[in-house]
């Protein structure tokens, strides 16, 4: 299907009802020749700029939830950086070695920003940080 605009919402309809390609009609010339080799071979094809709007859509994290982005915000910039590193996976001696400070300290820090997120484990706290935009 060439057409000359079409909502997100208009694009997973026709998608999920079989379409084999959406491109826009502004691009459509240049994009023609692989997708109809993507279609005969069984693929889909979608206009680069409909695939990023999909890509921005599914790869971001989700909007930030009521209070999260509070919760973050009342962390101290200590508290910020060392959910930072949790969320990248380090242990706590990592995270000491990183911020020039003890493992005990560490520990410490973890304890208060997982008290002040709500958070259960490293992994929720982790998860916050994600959904806050704190980390990618």
């Amino acid at each position: 299907m060439i057409t000359e605009h079409i909502t997100e919402a208009d694009a997973r309809i026709l998608l999920a009802r079989g379409a084999a390609g959406i491109l826009l009609q502004r691009s459509a010339m240049q994009h023609l020749a692989w997708a109809l080799t993507a279609v005969t071979e069984g693929s889909r094809a979608l206009s680069p700029e409909i695939a990023d709007a999909f890509i921005q859509r599914f790869s971001a994290p989700p909007p930030c939830r009521r209070g999260v982005c509070e919760r973050v915000a009342s962390l101290s910039t200590r508290e910020r950086e060392v959910l930072v590193l949790l969320s990248d996976g380090l242990p706590n001696r990592a995270i000491a070695q990183a911020l020039h400070i003890s493992p005990e300290t560490v520990k410490d820090h973890v304890r208060s920003l997982c008290g002040k997120l709500r958070a259960d484990s490293r992994i929720h706290a982790a998860r916050i940080a994600w959904q806050a935009g704190l980390v990618a």
